[in-house]
């Protein structure tokens, strides 16, 4: 049976593994600024939904999905105390750390470990409305303070848009990203996939990741988070380090990187698939979004 993947944006994903229906992140309830390829409503069927962690970008909607169709919600204790608080019932929920081996049917086996989220580019008044990723950029930590900074400080529109879109969803996620969670997905008879949806990463786990994945989906956007600091170098040098730690997969594909709310619109991932192509074995896998895709063929 061939396993797929469909790509929602950003970091939401929905693949069809055997007969199981797993959704990685579900930011499917978006800003009226970003494309909607798919809505809560337009559901019918999930099985289980890995969350990266409990910011605005991955978890509207998932609630509204859970409570449909049943799915079980693996995530960070913020993410699933956020859910429970929205009313998804207890036995649908299980919170991780990293390091809990959970078997699925068809002894599918998810094995969550521990990620770090990015650093964002300078101040977002100032980012332009591309970032490229063989640019080295100075970041913090994110939004935290956008609820409350006056409008009348705000540098534009989109910024006042997307803090109406804040404030219209409090409750529906959390400022505190409660810990960003790296998932690899053992599929018997098939391959390995592996999801790290930001920029950052305790290095020495990479090694380690068990089984190799045959294919990776990693983010490429804002300054990386290396061990809890700031990467000294740019997303290329980053990723293809992830890459090389994660034995070169055979293929790759991106997230993080198509729209965004606020400035930077998109990531250019140019440069990073160039050197992808020239420097390892690794097959860049172009997803076009809401469109499945074999993952392991």
């Amino acid at each position: 049976m061939t396993s797929t993947i469909e790509f929602l944006g950003t970091t939401t994903f929905r693949m069809v593994i055997n007969d199981l229906v797993i959704f990685h992140d579900c930011w499917l309830d978006r800003p009226q600024s970003l494309v909607t390829y798919l809505t809560p409503d337009q559901v019918d069927r999930a099985d289980y939904i890995l969350i990266n962690h409990a910011h605005f970008d991955h978890l509207p909607g998932t609630e509204i999905v859970a409570k449909k169709t049943g799915a079980r919600v693996i995530g960070n204790a913020e993410a699933i105390r956020v859910l429970r608080e929205l009313g998804v019932p207890e036995d649908q929920l299980m919170p991780v750390a990293g390091g809990e081996h959970i078997k699925l049917p068809h002894d599918i086996v998810i094995r969550p470990y521990p990620g770090l989220h990015c650093l964002m580019p300078f101040e977002h008044g100032a980012v332009p409305d591309v970032l490229t990723t063989d640019h080295r950029y100075e970041g913090k930590p994110g939004l935290g303070n956008l609820p409350n900074v006056p409008d009348d400080r705000l540098p534009s529109d989109q910024f006042r848009s997307f803090k109406r879109y804040i404030a219209k969803n409090q409750g529906r996620f959390s400022l505190w990203d409660g810990g960003c969670m790296m998932y690899n997905i053992h599929v018997p008879g098939q391959g390995t996939i592996f999801f790290n949806a930001h920029c950052g990463a305790y290095m020495g786990l990479l090694n380690d990741i068990h089984p190799r994945p045959d294919v990776a989906i990693l983010a490429a956007a804002g300054q990386p988070c290396v061990n809890g600091d700031g990467y000294t170098g740019t997303a290329n040098e980053f990723v293809l380090d992830c890459l090389e730690r994660l034995g070169q997969p055979r293929k790759v594909a991106w997230c993080l990187h198509d729209q965004s709310p606020l400035p930077p619109q998109r990531i250019d991932t140019s440069t990073l698939e160039e050197r992808v192509g020239r420097e390892t074995k690794t097959k860049v896998m172009t997803l076009v979004p809401a469109e499945a895709t074999g993952i392991f063929e």
